[in-house]
């Protein structure tokens, strides 16, 4: 949680300073914290939380008890691959909280400490920027991309299980194909949703 809380706060204070000196040149800064925050809630927030969740699940694996290593199929499926699912769409949505949070918090601070700017405008009409549908959508494709990344983890950890790959080669594929496709789904859902 500490590494992604701290390059959530880095990308939001860069967010921040880039957008506030891109807007400035055509004297709309004051729109520039509004649109670091739409970005964060529709684009941001969820991709990194599913890489973070990938590595996790790939490198889970080289740990010598794992339960893949040592038992049947049919057992792994039901006490590792079911409940790792389960897990993984939890921790998502903590760490979307946390994300969230720190990221809130790093444009405000880049807004309010190194650029100088009065974010009580900001602050007033904050409950009526925030769109409840936004958030909705972001949550579910976090939620989506922890359940691709775990899908993909439990197919190599079965395969482990049936002995027909060995924990080096999976743990490889877990990390390299699910960075690959939670890359691929995050762009097809911000295609389909922008048009």
């Amino acid at each position: 949680m500490l590494p992604l809380v701290i390059i959530t706060m880095l990308m939001g204070i860069s967010l921040a300073l880039s957008i506030h000196f891109i807007l400035a040149r055509y004297n709309l800064q004051n729109e520039a914290l509004f649109i670091a925050q739409d970005s964060m809630i529709k684009d941001i927030a969820p991709l990194p939380i599913g890489f973070v969740l990938c590595v996790h699940c790939g490198l889970n694996l080289i740990d010598k008890n794992h339960p893949s290593l040592h038992q049947p199929p049919q057992t792994v499926l039901l006490e590792t691959i079911i409940p790792l699912i389960v897990a993984m769409n939890i921790t998502a949505i903590l760490l979307y909280t946390y994300v969230c949070s720190a990221f809130y918090t790093s444009v405000f601070l880049a807004f309010n400490y190194f650029l100088h700017t009065n974010t009580d405008e900001y602050l007033i009409k904050l409950s009526r920027i925030i769109n409840p549908l936004d958030i909705g959508l972001s949550i579910g494709k976090t939620m989506l991309l922890a359940t691709i990344a775990s899908f993909i983890a439990g197919y190599y950890y079965y395969d482990v299980a049936l002995r027909v790959l060995p924990t080096r080669k999976a743990v490889s594929r877990i990390i390299t194909r699910g960075l690959f496709w939670l890359v691929v789904i995050s762009v097809l859902i911000k295609v389909y949703f922008t048009y």
